[in-house]
């Protein structure tokens, strides 16, 4: 045999040796340790709820601490949400019923008129077509802002019912 061929076979059989694993000593029966068969009722225990079953050895080989319950995550809660959608929606809705004022006004100058100049204003009265520029602008904005969000929340699967 070439000496290519015996370390071959020689590695064989040490590779061998520790999958198999050692050969049994002759320990006596009463050293083994005895097989536990669990039953039913014990199986209904709350104590081995999760615990994991095996029909080797004692129940306290597999005990197991409770489960911690996770860590909260705001981006997980439709809660989080809903708190940062209000007051965007809130805004938006009170700019379309202005931009509705604006247009019900220009539809018919003398239904709606605003007398004298109105100092609680902190800015001079933009005309009607600037002013519904501009809103129509902030609420485009409020729009993006919006979908941004339901679009994160989507993202973490929250259903979108749940953010009404």
């Amino acid at each position: 045999m070439s000496q290519a061929a015996v370390c071959l076979s020689v590695a064989i059989a040490l590779a061998a040796g520790t999958v198999i694993g050692p050969v049994p000593s002759g320990k006596p029966a009463a050293a083994v340790q005895q097989r536990v068969i669990w039953t039913n009722d014990e199986l209904a225990d709350p104590a081995l709820q999760d615990a994991a079953v095996s029909q080797i050895g004692a129940s306290s080989a597999f005990e197991f601490a409770a489960a911690v319950p996770p860590a909260y995550q705001k981006e997980l809660d439709p809660e989080w949400y809903r708190e940062r959608l209000q007051p965007l929606e809130a805004g938006r809705d009170a700019i379309t019923a202005r931009i509705a004022e604006i247009r019900a006004a220009l539809a018919n100058p003398l239904a709606y008129q605003e007398p004298g100049l109105r100092l609680d204003r902190g800015h001079l009265r933009l005309s009607p077509q600037n002013e519904m520029v501009l809103l129509e602008a902030r609420r485009t904005e409020l729009d993006a802002q919006i979908s941004a969000i339901l679009d994160e929340a989507r993202r973490h699967r929250i259903l979108p019912g749940l953010l009404r």
